[in-house]
C-alpha cells in the first residue's frame, strides 16, 4: 500500500511505491559511478535534485491519480540557479535537469516568453512549491568545479569557440550520466527482475585472438608483410596516445590487427569496452560475425546500427531469447565490452539533445574506440567530429585509433580544433608497403561504357566499379559470359548471396565479371586479376585497386581508370578532378605524397564548410553560454545528407511472416524487416508512391509488384523512367 504521507517518485497500482527520496539517493549514486573526476560533483549533484520539483503538493496529487499537470523538471534547474555559486557549473546544471525528459533545450535568449521551449524561457515559468525537500534531502554544495577552472582558463587565452564547444561536451556528459541514472534506477523499480550482464574477458580475447593469428602461415611476400605490419603496430601500441595512427595499405589485414591491438590496450589500462566505428552497415555485419567466432564465449559483441535486430522472432531457445534482450538494452546505453556500430550512431551519441541518444554518451569513456576507414569521416563534420574525439580522448580517458588505407593527414586540423591532443603513429617503418603494390594503375581517358564492356578481357576474372547505380546496370546488360551485379538496390540479403556466389567462383577459378557501385570497396575480400574504375577519388580507386591481385599471386594486376561522358557533380566530381590532376604528377597514386597532397587540396576546398560548422556558430562572436543551440544544431547534424525511405521487398517466407506480425501490430518487427529492404531516394520513393508500386503496413512501406524487383538487378522501379545518376 502507498504511504499516506510520503513522497513518492513513482507507483505501481497503488500497491508498491519508490519514494522520492530513495530515487534521489539511487540516481545520485549511479551518477557517481558514471561520471568521471572532472564532473563527479556537478553528476551527483544533478542525480540528487533533479526530481526535487516532485516534493510540490500538485505534484504528490498527480501520482496519486490527480489528472493535474506538472513540470516538475523545472524546480532542480531553478535551485541551482538560486544557490549554486559557479555561474557555469549552474548553468551546466540547469541544461541538463530541465531537459532530462524532454531533451536538451536551446538556450534561447533573455528575451524569450515563458511560452517559449528554450532554457531562458522556461526559467520565467512560475514552479509549483517545492521547498519540501528540505526536510528529506540536503544537496551537495558547489562552489567552484576543475571544469569551470578548465572553462575560465579559455576565457581568459580569447579561445571563445573553443570555449562554447568545451561547455557544451561536459554539459551532454553531465546530462548522459544523469538520463542513464535516471532510466535504469527506474527500469529497476518497475522491472526488478530485469537482467544486464555480459561476458567481459579481454584476456581471454586476447589468447583466443592469438591462436587465430598463430594459426595463419605467412608463405607469401604479401603475408609475410602483414605479419610484420601486426607486429609492428602492437608493439608500438604499448606506448599507446590519446590517438594513434595505423595507415595500412588495403588488403594488409587492417582489422585483425587494429584488434589485436585495442585489446591489448584494454586488458593493459583496465579499459571497460572496445568500440569499433565503421562507415558501412554491411562491414558492420561482417566484422561482428567475424569477432564473435573468434571471441567464442569470451566477450560479448553488440551490434548497433539500423539493420540489425535483437528481437527474437520466434525463437524456440530461451536462451537466444535473454541474450537477444540483454543485448537490446545494451544497445540503450552501450554498457557492453564489444560495442560495433556506424559513425552516424556513434557521433550522435554526442551531438543529439535527446536522451534516448545521449545516455550512451557516459560510455565512451575508459574506452579504446577504433574508427575504421576514418577518410569517410564526412568533410563538413570534421571540425566536430574531431573535437569529440579529441574530447572522449582527453577527458574521458579513452584512447582512439584511426584506421585507414588511404590516411588524411590530420595534422592541422588537429592543431586547430584539439591543440592538446597527443598523437602516435603505430607505423613507423613503412618499407613492406611495396609488397602489397602488385597493381598498376593505369588511366586510359575518356570512354563510352560500351568501349569499358568490350575492354574486359574474356579469359580473366574482371571487376568493374562505376560511380552510379545507372552505369552499373547499363554496363551489366552488355558484359557477355558468366557474369553477377551488385548495388544497393539490392537487398542485404540478396547483395550477401551474390558475394558468397562470387568468392565460390573465384576459388573455383571460373571466369567471371562483376559489375558493382562502390559498396564493393570496403570490407569484401575479393581478388580480382583485372579492375575496371570510374574515375572517383583516390581513396575510392585505391579500394578498388585492393580487390585486384589482393594475395601478389601474379606478378602484377591491371586496374584501369576510365572517364565516362556521364560525369558525376558536386562533390564527387572536386575528389575525382583533384585525382585526375594529381595522377598527371605522380607514377603512383598510393605514395604518401600523392595521398597527402590529395586531402590537402581536398581539405582546403572544403575549409570554409569545416570551419563554420560548430555549436558556436559560424560568425565572429561565438554564441554565449545561456544560448546554445543544442536543438538546432542537432538537426543539422546529418551525417548521411540525403533523407532515404526504406522499401520492404516481401521475396521470402521469413519475410512473409515478419510482416503479418507487423499487420497484427508486432512494431517490434521493423527493425528485423530491414534485411529484406532497399533505401531509395525520397523523390524516388514520392514517384513510386504516385505509381502505386507500395503500399504501406502500419508505418512500413512494402513493394506491391515482386516483378519491380530482379535477381540481376534488384530494385528496378527507375527502369520505366528517365534515371538519374544516383550515387551508390
Amino acid at each position: 500500500m502507498v504511504t499516506e504521507n510520503a513522497y513518492i517518485a513513482h507507483l505501481i497500482n497503488e500497491t508498491c511505491e519508490q519514494t522520492l527520496i530513495e530515487h534521489l539517493n539511487s540516481v545520485a549514486l549511479l551518477c557517481e559511478a558514471f561520471s568521471c573526476d572532472l564532473t563527479k560533483d556537478l553528476a551527483v549533484l544533478a542525480g540528487q535534485i533533479h526530481d526535487i520539483g516532485k516534493y510540490s503538493e500538485a505534484f504528490q496529487q498527480r501520482i496519486r491519480g490527480s489528472s493535474i499537470q506538472v513540470e516538475h523538471a523545472l524546480g532542480g534547474a531553478l535551485y541551482v540557479k538560486n544557490v549554486c555559486h559557479d555561474s557555469a557549473a549552474a548553468l551546466m546544471l540547469q541544461y541538463a535537469i530541465i531537459g532530462h525528459h524532454s531533451g536538451l533545450p536551446d538556450g534561447g535568449s533573455g528575451a524569450d516568453l515563458a511560452e517559449t521551449a528554450t532554457l531562458q524561457g522556461r526559467l520565467k515559468r512560475n514552479a509549483e512549491d517545492f521547498s519540501a525537500f528540505k526536510g528529506e534531502i540536503t544537496p551537495s554544495e558547489i562552489v567552484s568545479t576543475k571544469v569551470s577552472a578548465m572553462l575560465l582558463a579559455l576565457a581568459k587565452e580569447g579561445k571563445k569557440a573553443d570555449l562554447v564547444e568545451v561547455f557544451a561536451f561536459f554539459t551532454r556528459y553531465i546530462f548522459s550520466c544523469l538520463t542513464d541514472a535516471d532510466f535504469l534506477d527506474t527500469e529497476r523499480f518497475y522491472n526488478p527482475k530485469v537482467e544486464r550482464g555480459y561476458a567481459s574477458d579481454f584476456s581471454c580475447a586476447l589468447k583466443l585472438l592469438d591462436q587465430k593469428i598463430n594459426g595463419f602461415i605467412s608463405d607469401t611476400q604479401v603475408k609475410k608483410a602483414r605479419a610484420e605490419l601486426l607486429t609492428q603496430v602492437c608493439r608500438n601500441a604499448e606506448n599507446a596516445e590519446q590517438i594513434n595512427i595505423v595507415n595500412m595499405p588495403t588488403g594488409s589485414g587492417k582489422t585483425l590487427t587494429s584488434l589485436k591491438a585495442a585489446l591489448q590496450i584494454a586488458k593493459r589500462e583496465g579499459k571497460k569496452r572496445i568500440i569499433y566505428v565503421i562507415p558501412y552497415t554491411s562491414i558492420i555485419e561482417q566484422t561482428a560475425q567475424e569477432f564473435s567466432k573468434v571471441f567464442k564465449n569470451s566477450m560479448t559483441v553488440l551490434q548497433h546500427h539500423s539493420n540489425f535486430d535483437y528481437n527474437v522472432y520466434g525463437s524456440e531457445s530461451k536462451d537466444e531469447a535473454s541474450t537477444a534482450d540483454k543485448l537490446k538494452k545494451a544497445s540503450e546505453n552501450w554498457d557492453c565490452p564489444v560495442v560495433i556500430t556506424t559513425n552516424v550512431q556513434f557521433f550522435e551519441s554526442l551531438y543529439h539533445y535527446r536522451s534516448s541518444k545521449l545516455r550512451k554518451m557516459h560510455n565512451l569513456s575508459d574506452a579504446v574506440i577504433v574508427f575504421d576507414e576514418v577518410h569517410m569521416l564526412p568533410i563538413e563534420f570534421l571540425q566536430p567530429c574531431l573535437r569529440a574525439v579529441g574530447y572522449v580522448t582527453e577527458f574521458l580517458n579513452s584512447k582512439a585509433i584511426f584506421l585507414s588505407a588511404t590516411m588524411p593527414d590530420f595534422e592541422d586540423l588537429f592543431h586547430r580544433y584539439i591543440p592538446n591532443c597527443k598523437i602516435r603513429n603505430l607505423i613507423t617503418d613503412t618499407s613492406c608497403y611495396a609488397n602489397f603494390r602488385n597493381t598498376q594503375i593505369q588511366y586510359i581517358g575518356e570512354q563510352s561504357l560500351e568501349n569499358v564492356a568490350m575492354r574486359v578481357p574474356e579469359n580473366k576474372t574482371s571487376l568493374i566499379v562505376t560511380g552510379t547505380k545507372k552505369s552499373a546496370r547499363a554496363l551489366f546488360k552488355m558484359i557477355r559470359g558468366k557474369k553477377y551485379h551488385l548495388s544497393t538496390y539490392m537487398m542485404p540479403e540478396h547483395r550477401s548471396k551474390v558475394i558468397a556466389a562470387v568468392k565460390e567462383d573465384l576459388a573455383s577459378n571460373e571466369i567471371i565479371t562483376v559489375v558493382s557501385t562502390s559498396l564493393i570497396e570496403a570490407g569484401v575480400d575479393l581478388d580480382f586479376e583485372v579492375v575496371f574504375r570510374e574515375a572517383a577519388g583516390i581513396e575510392n580507386i585505391l579500394q578498388s585497386a585492393g580487390r585486384c591481385n589482393r594475395e601478389g599471386k601474379r606478378k602484377t594486376g591491371d586496374v584501369y581508370v576510365y572517364l565516362t561522358e556521364d560525369k558525376q557533380k558536386g562533390k564527387m566530381d572536386i575528389k575525382r578532378n583533384i585525382t585526375l590532376d594529381l595522377m598527371k604528377k605522380y607514377p603512383d597514386i598510393a605514395d604518401e605524397k600523392c595521398i597527402k597532397e590529395y586531402f590537402s587540396r581536398l581539405y582546403g576546398f572544403n575549409f570554409t564548410y569545416i570551419e563554420r560548422n560548430s555549436i558556436a556558430g559560424d560568425g565572429p562572436s561565438p554564441v554565449p553560454l545561456t544560448a546554445i543551440p543544442f536543438r538546432e544544431y542537432s538537426d543539422k547534424f546529418e551525417l548521411i545528407e540525403e533523407e532515404t525511405v526504406a522499401i520492404i521487398v516481401n521475396r521470402s517466407e521469413a519475410c512473409e511472416k515478419l510482416l503479418r506480425g507487423l499487420q497484427f501490430g508486432n512494431l517490434s518487427v521493423k527493425r528485423s524487416l530491414q534485411k529484406y529492404s532497399v533505401s531509395v531516394r525520397f523523390y524516388e520513393f514520392q514517384d513510386a508512391l504516385k505509381q502505386g508500386l507500395v503500399h504501406e503496413v502500419n508505418g512500413v512501406y512494402v513493394l506491391s509488384d515482386n516483378n519491380y524487383y530482379s535477381d540481376d538487378y534488384g530494385l528496378s522501379i527507375k527502369e520505366c523512367h528517365d534515371e538519374s545518376n544516383i550515387y551508390s
